[in-house]
């Protein structure tokens, strides 16, 4: 996990059993997520044009 020296962003990334990597991140106020999942961790923090994706957990939706 990394976090920014002001504290208002951060990433965390986990490699599985498997060798897949998972990510999740935030760089922005809400509703602002990234996720991530590749062969290999992440290069560095979310941001447009990398592999880090913008994200739709945390949201609100029905049961079914």
């Amino acid at each position: 996990m990394a976090v920014a020296k002001s504290g208002r962003s951060w990433f965390a990334w986990r490699r599985t059993v498997t060798g897949w990597c998972f990510g999740i991140g935030v760089v922005g106020p809400p509703p602002d997520h990234w996720i991530y999942e590749g062969p290999e961790p992440p290069e560095g923090s979310p941001r447009a044009g990398t592999d880090w994706k913008p994200g739709d957990f945390g949201q609100d939706t029905e049961a079914e």
